[in-house]
């Protein structure tokens, strides 16, 4: 088997691992804990869970960062519960939105230990409801400030965050 073809079809296993995984909005915990396990084993990135996020950094000192994300959570089953595979398609809950795209990061992260520039890889819960629920709405009580130096891994995070909202504005506004 070639190489391009091993990778695809471990791929596409693992993307059927994570379809298997229930992760109907606000039931995100096992598919969370399923990530977190394979990412927290890789030397290479610090990884960081709030509650049903996980956040996973390479740590070198490149001059570029970029920002994979994805949402772990899902619809409820409309009688696709079931994860089914005919040859080269599978279905099931999550199959199409977004546990591919989920796959493809947690691949890409088990395999490129050295990129070209650094990577953070978020995985955050309750994208499929209403923003009022969102796992990404802020409260800012609760978080520590951007200016933190002190080494908060939440500092950090946020500040990954803010950095893509300024270069939204700034496309925004030009």
């Amino acid at each position: 088997m070639a190489s391009t073809e091993k990778t695809s079809s471990d791929l596409f296993d693992l993307t059927r691992q994570l379809v298997a995984i229930p992760s109907v909005s606000f039931e995100e915990r096992e598919i969370t804990d399923f990530l977190e396990m394979r990412l927290a084993a890789l030397s290479w990135l610090d990884t960081v869970r709030i509650g049903d996020n996980l956040i996973a950094r390479s740590q070198g000192n490149k001059n570029m960062r970029v920002l994979l994300g994805g949402h772990t959570d899902t619809v409820p089953a409309q009688g696709n519960a079931e994860v089914k595979v005919e040859g080269d398609v599978l279905w099931g809950v999550g199959s199409a939105d977004m546990k591919g795209g989920i796959a493809t990061m947690l691949s890409l992260a088990e395999t490129l230990p050295e990129t070209a520039v650094e990577v953070t890889y978020v995985f955050y819960a309750r994208e499929e409801v209403a923003y009022k629920d969102n796992s990404q709405q802020p409260e800012a009580e609760n978080k520590p400030s951007n200016e933190d130096k002190s080494g908060d891994k939440e500092a950090v995070v946020d500040a990954d965050f803010e950095e893509v909202k300024r270069d939204d504005e700034k496309k925004n506004a030009s």
